[in-house]
């Protein structure tokens, strides 16, 4: 359940391969670890995602990689809320 790379190629190099690992982490730890919330399916689970500082601008990076999943894969992100705050 870690992230590692054997190379500099697989360090993201831009706000938006860092949002989209971001985004891939979050979902993977609502799949694998959905106890966390009692109650809720991993698909339906409320994810807020807040920034202070320049962590406002990983905000809106997440938020523009989530919108464009979105549209390529609706189901997968179908119930998952998404309000973002900067």
């Amino acid at each position: 359940m870690f992230s590692f790379t054997n190379s500099e190629e697989g360090f993201p190099t831009t706000d938006e391969d860092l949002a989209f690992s971001l985004l891939q982490a979050t979902l993977q730890f609502m799949e694998v670890l959905p106890y966390f919330v009692p109650g809720v399916k991993p698909n339906q689970m409320p994810f807020y995602a807040f920034g202070e500082s320049y962590g406002g601008a990983y905000v809106i990076a997440l938020a523009h990689v989530y919108l464009k999943q979105r549209e390529i894969n609706p189901t997968r992100l179908k119930n998952l809320r998404y309000p973002f705050m900067i």
